[in-house]
């Protein structure tokens, strides 16, 4: 059974539970407006409330607490408050405390309209409602009762992928191996096309040898080839003729971009060379299945079309097998999370699920790269400051906890967690000791989750000798390659209607020093207006480390200059 979907859900009502929240204007006579932001201006926000449409202007607004229901990945989703917003994560507050969530977890976040959902349930709550009660009967072995949940998910959504396998598996364990037969068949033609999971999963024992299994498995590649078709008028439909589609049965890509064709010629040329690289450097398993790869040309169309935040970098989704880019953030981006797809496939192919400090060790190293005798190399990136100011504060994690309690570490420091990771995934590359570390790991999975007792194994020193080692490694290391070794200012930043706004200032930056706080928007610098990250960094190109700047930003509605000298990364 698909068990990992089912209990990931069950984990997010239990600590979230199923509050209904909405966004809250507070006004200054004491009075509270409950209701759907449509319009913000500088003068007035407009709302949608139960009552109709309110016009409220913005010197009458004490504060505004916008609420959002966040879809992740896993087909999980959660309610609450948007506290903060880094490149890396955000903070929600639930009604059960605050929760800092990856951005990579994330597919989108739209703003909870808690009236309407009183009146009438949304029909993936109900969803949610029988997923959660179908899991109660599996546990409890209660085939038939997981069966007829699944039947009432189906007649909502007939192509259910999840709902159609476990029902398969249920069918299966009951014996009644026709129905678990003709049920795994729509499930892989409804896009579950983990065929490695089908051929280990104890639950579909009982149905091997019947002629309807075989042919599922001796008709493998026309199924997934189908499941790809499909996939491509999905998006032909959606995207229309704007968007190119490259499907390539090789590397089994399907890349769909609507750059010119001169710049997705090359995008497409580095995912298959790194595809290569990654294959004969770590990853025994190749993707059975087609990963499908979205461009959008722009941050606009990539949070509009696709459902990414503008400021991210992009993301992939192991249960549809699709990465997608927000180029504007840099082609890095697309071989980070390329990288995740591959790894992925590798996990599947080896039955295990490697906890994140190796999931995003591969991902990050790979974000800035090159390539070498045929192999990808990592190179030094704009994440070896953070982790230095870390390191000269005393505020590392020990290297020792950080491997063993990963998942906790980058839920509490995401952006701290990330640079750990890049540099002992750098410091064992250098080392020449990646790869070995890396198959020997697999070999020792099932007795070393972690990972931890590898590392000392590969390296001959105990894990506290391993972190002096590689502490002394990074402390002579240099970051002052490309555009990015230039003038600093130390800002986490997102695209918004009026320009950028500061989503997080990095402390004792050269923004901090000036004054900018998270939640202004920048609206000019140097005279020159600000629309995106592309508009800053021309700016600041044009200057060296140690010139004054002069920024116009908006802050609490009212527009202010503020004058920051640009520091060294």
């Amino acid at each position: 059974m698909r068990k990992c979907v089912v209990a990931g859900i069950l984990l997010l009502v239990l600590l979230f539970g199923a509050t209904a929240f909405a966004g809250v204007i507070k006004l200054k006579n004491g009075d509270e407006v409950t209701g759907r932001i449509l319009k913000r201006t500088d003068t007035h926000i407009e709302v949608e409330t139960k009552y109709g449409k309110l016009v409220i202007p913005r010197d009458k607004i004490e504060s505004i607490q916008e609420r959002v229901r966040v879809h992740l990945k896993g087909d999980r989703r959660m309610e609450g408050e948007i506290i903060s917003r880094t490149e890396d994560a955000i903070k929600l507050k639930t009604g059960y405390g605050e929760l800092s969530i990856p951005t990579r977890d994330i597919i989108r976040i739209e703003p909870l309209d808690a009236e309407e959902k009183k009146e009438e349930p949304r029909k993936t709550g109900n969803v949610g409602a029988l997923r959660r009660k179908a899991h109660a009967h599996l546990q409890k072995k209660e085939w038939e009762e997981a069966i007829d949940t699944y039947k009432k998910i189906l007649e909502i959504n007939p192509e259910d992928s999840n709902a159609l396998y476990n029902s398969a598996c249920a069918y299966s364990l009951l014996g009644r191996k026709a129905e678990a037969v003709a049920h795994l068949r729509k499930a892989v033609e409804a896009g579950f096309i983990d065929f490695a999971h089908i051929k280990r999963d104890p639950d579909l024992d009982n149905i091997r040898e019947e002629d309807g299994y075989k042919k599922l498995f001796a008709e493998k590649e026309k199924l997934l080839a189908g499941y790809a078709e499909k996939t491509i008028e999905k998006y032909k439909k959606r995207l229309g003729e704007e968007y190119a589609i490259r499907k390539d049965e090789d590397y089994k890509l399907i890349v769909i971009s609507n750059v010119d064709k001169g710049r997705l010629d090359g995008l497409v040329g580095a995912l298959r060379a790194y595809a290569e690289c990654h294959w004969k450097g770590f990853f025994k398993f190749r993707p059975e299945y087609y990963i499908t790869v979205l461009i959008p040309k722009n941050s606009e169309e990539y949070a509009k079309k696709f459902g990414g935040r503008s400021g991210a970098a992009g993301f992939y989704n192991p249960g549809t097998k699709t990465l997608t880019v927000n180029l504007a953030t840099g082609g890095g981006t697309m071989i980070h999370e390329f990288t995740h797809a591959l790894h992925y496939a590798d996990m599947e192919g080896l039955d295990q699920r490697h906890p994140i400090w190796v999931i995003e060790g591969f991902g990050t190293l790979y974000e800035q790269c090159t390539r070498r005798e045929g192999s990808g190399y990592g190179l030094l990136n704009w994440r070896l400051p953070i982790l230095k100011r870390a390191i000269a504060g005393g505020e590392c994690y020990p290297l020792k906890d950080f491997i063993s309690k990963s998942s906790s570490h980058f839920r509490r420091d995401t952006s701290l967690s990330y640079a750990m990771t890049r540099y002992i995934f750098y410091f064992l590359q250098e080392k020449k000791l990646l790869r070995k570390w890396y198959a020997k790991y697999r070999e020792n999975y099932k007795n070393d989750r972690t990972g931890l007792k590898t590392l000392e194994e590969v390296y001959g020193k105990s894990i506290e000798e391993f972190e002096k080692d590689w502490l002394e490694f990074v402390k002579p290391l240099e970051y002052s390659r490309g555009r990015r070794s230039g003038p600093y200012i130390g800002v986490q930043l997102e695209d918004v209607d009026e320009g950028l706004k500061i989503v997080e200032v990095v402390k004792g930056s050269p923004a901090d020093k000036a004054g900018l706080k998270s939640g202004d928007v920048i609206l000019k610098m140097q005279d020159k207006q600000i629309k995106t990250l592309k508009d800053l960094r021309g700016v600041v190109a044009k200057h060296k480390v140690g010139d004054e700047v002069k920024f116009i930003i908006k802050r609490a509605g009212e527009e202010k200059e503020i004058t920051l000298k640009l520091g060294k990364r």
